[in-house]
This record gives C-alpha cells, sequence and structure tokens, in this order.
C-alpha cells in the first residue's frame, strides 16, 4: 500500500544528497526539480541565480494568504531563523542553505526542510490552541479553503478546539465508501477515551457551522474533531513541546483526509479487530477499484477488467497470495504494455 507521511522525502533526500556531497568535499552538482503535493501545492528545489553552492527549497499554496492572517510568517520566522529568505517569484515560502557553511545539526535542518507545507499549517493551530488555553470564547473562527471546493474550520471555546473538516464526494461510490470511512472515525474514538471527541455528518453542516455559508448537499460530508491542547506532566517536558504536540495531532488528519482509505488501512490494521479488518478489507478494495479505473483509460482488455474486479472484490480478502500469483500468471499471456499496468497494480497493493 501507498501510505502518506507528513514529511515531504523528496526535500528531505535532496537536502541529506547535498549536504553529503559538500561534507564530503565532492564539486557541488546543480539541482532543478519540480513537483507538486496535494491540494494544489508545488514545490520547486534549486540553485538560486545558477549558485550550485546554495540550495532554494521553495512552496507555493494556493491558500497562503489565509494562514498568513493567523500569523504563518511568525511561526516559519520562528522555525527556520536565518534559513527562512523573500520568497522567489511564484512562490509563498523560500528556503536558502549554503553547501559551505553546513549545520552541525544536519539531520535536524533536513527534516524541519521536509516539514516544510506542515510547519504552514502550524500558525492556525497554535493560535487557537492559545485561545483555548486562556479561555478565550467568541473568537472569529479560522476558514482556509485548502482545496476548490473543500474548506476547514477551526473554532476555539473555553474547553475545547474545534476542528471541521468539509469533503466533497465526487459520485455515488464515493459516498458510499466515505460514508464507511467517515463513521469509523466515529467509532474509532469509542475505544479510547482519551482521544478527541470525533462527529460526522452527511448532507447538512454541523452545529458548529450554523452560521455559515457552508455547502448543503447529498455529496457533502462533514467530520468534526474536538480536542485540547494537554499540559505538561512533568519538568521535563517543555512549553514548546506541548505546543507542538497539542495541534500536531491535527495536521496528520490532513493527510489522512487527501487519502483516507489508505490511511485507515495502516491504522485499523494495526488494531487487530475483526471490525477494524473488515474495514481494511473495504479500503484495499477500494484502492483496487482505483486501479482498476485507470486501466481502463489505459485500454486494458474489458474481460481481464472484469474478472480482476470480481476477483477483488470476492476472494481477495481471503485468498491474497494465491490471488496475486493467478494474476501474475495471466498477466504472462497479455501485452508487454498491460502487464507493465498489471504488475504496477499489483504492488501498489
Amino acid at each position: 500500500m501507498i501510505l502518506l507521511e507528513v514529511n515531504n522525502r523528496i526535500i528531505e533526500e535532496t537536502l541529506t544528497l547535498k549536504f553529503e556531497g559538500a561534507a564530503a568535499g565532492n564539486k557541488p552538482e546543480a539541482v532543478e526539480v519540480t513537483f507538486a503535493d496535494f491540494d494544489g501545492v508545488l514545490y520547486h528545489i534549486s540553485n538560486p541565480n545558477g549558485d550550485k553552492t546554495k540550495v532554494m527549497v521553495s512552496i507555493s499554496l494556493k491558500f497562503y494568504k489565509e494562514l498568513q492572517e493567523h500569523g504563518a510568517d511568525e511561526v516559519l520566522k520562528k522555525v527556520y531563523g536565518n534559513y527562512l529568505v523573500n520568497p522567489e517569484s511564484g512562490y509563498n515560502v523560500s528556503l536558502l542553505y549554503d553547501l559551505e557553511n553546513l549545520p552541525a545539526d544536519k539531520d535536524a535542518i533536513v527534516h524541519q526542510a521536509g516539514m516544510l507545507k506542515r510547519n504552514c499549517f502550524a500558525s492556525v493551530f497554535e493560535k487557537y490552541f492559545k485561545f483555548q488555553e486562556e479561555g478565550k470564547e467568541g473568537e472569529k473562527r479560522a476558514v482556509i479553503h485548502y482545496r476548490d471546493d473543500e474548506t476547514m474550520y477551526v473554532e476555539a471555546k473555553k474547553d475545547r478546539v474545534t476542528v471541521v473538516f468539509s469533503t466533497v464526494f465526487k459520485d455515488d461510490d464515493d459516498i458510499v465508501i466515505g460514508k464507511v470511512f467517515m463513521q469509523e472515525f466515529k467509532e474509532g474514538r469509542r475505544a479510547s477515551h482519551t482521544a478527541p471527541q470525533v462527529l460526522f455528518s452527511h448532507r447538512e453542516p454541523p452545529l458548529e457551522l450554523k452560521d455559515t455559508d457552508a455547502a448543503v448537499g447529498d455529496n457533502i460530508g462533514y467530520i468534526t474533531f474536538g480536542g485540547r491542547r494537554s499540559q505538561p506532566v512533568n519538568v521535563g517536558v517543555t512549553e514548546a513541546a506541548v505546543e507542538d504536540k497539542g495541534w500536531g495531532t491535527c495536521y496528520p488528519i490532513i493527510v489522512a483526509f487527501n487519502v483516507a482509505p489508505l490511511w485507515a488501512h495502516k491504522e485499523f490494521k494495526q488494531s487487530g479487530s475483526v471490525c477494524t479488518t473488515v474495514w481494511g478489507v473495504i479500503c484495499r478494495n477500494e484502492l483496487c477499484l482505483r486501479g482498476l479505473d485507470r486501466s481502463k483509460k489505459q485500454n486494458l482488455n474489458p474481460s481481464l477488467i472484469d474478472l480482476i474486479s470480481f476477483l477483488f472484490l470476492i476472494f481477495f480478502p481471503f485468498q491474497a497470495v494465491s490471488l496475486c500469483n493467478m494474476l501474475l500468471e495471466m498477466s504472462c499471456s497479455i501485452s508487454y504494455e498491460n502487464n507493465a499496468i498489471l504488475t504496477c497494480f499489483l504492488l501498489s497493493i
């Protein structure tokens, strides 16, 4: 299965390679990498002005202005210090690293660079957890349009911070799968008394959004999380660590929302219960169907598509190994192009 992480591996691996090369005294090489992330986010790693001894990491977020309203610039300055420079044209945030002046804690610096997108979100959660900690209520809620048709709402109460995510289901199949997934979030909370409150509503927005223009419709869903910042339990826990942990539990939800079934499969598989194992099967099947949809666009033999669909939906949960062997044998009799498609499809499971 493909599982997303909070950090960005491309940034971390690129910087690690550059830092290690510089530390070994190797001649620096040019770098020019542009790549995308979920939510319309774009990254750019380059040598500014063609200087190979400098590496710039930039990020572009369509919703960055909304994050700035909640102190994103100040938080990034606190996290990145002198590495934060004026953003390059077309991007919102840029970090600059000098290969001739390597930091002593290279691993930590590389990891922080990989957390750039996550840290851009930090200001919103830090701000509202601070409101909750101070007992403030009635502050204007944060509204972040992190996608063109989906929104995140953050609001502080005296006893908790409420985070609401809206999502749009694209078709009837998405509605069914999405409702099951969202409900599992809600049911999963009952297993732990310390877990944050989780609510799911379909068609209508939750009460927290009753005075907003939140979308209404059969293809609209809302999931609500309520939590509060934990307090230090011993003198060895710093305020900064508490602050990070308080909101840090929220950002993985954003990641999970992008690839919910994939993330859920990993989490629920580890729980070991029959119910969550069944849900893991649903997640795998959903991934398989998406793979089949992509295969159709590549003109894979229709009869083979029907057979694979039937096998995955009926036998996959119980005969995973034998099924994969069967499909691999079948792949030997189809064209090279379709064989590659099928092989990649199997490896993604």
